[in-house]
């Protein structure tokens, strides 16, 4: 089983993390990790796991925000923020 987790340090940032109740193997489906950050409050990164290594990475204060490591079975397709 893989573990997809979405994790807030802050009780100032309100995370929602959305997938699929159910797919079959092999299919592609969307994860999505949303959050709102309260009160003054900075987001230091979101990043993304698949069997303990990391495969996604969102660091808004960095010269090079997002990074994506390969991972077998992951194909991450980085979209704009709205």
């Amino acid at each position: 089983m893989n573990k997809y987790i979405c994790v807030s340090a802050s009780s100032d940032i309100k995370v929602e993390f959305k997938m699929p109740k159910e797919a079959e193997v092999g299919s592609s489906i969307e994860l999505r990790c949303e959050w709102r950050i309260m009160s003054g409050s900075n987001l230091y990164s979101v990043k993304w796991y698949k069997d303990d290594h990391e495969f996604f990475r969102y660091v808004p204060d960095s010269s090079q925000r997002t990074q994506t490591f390969p991972r077998p079975g992951v194909t991450v397709e980085v979209r704009p923020l709205i």
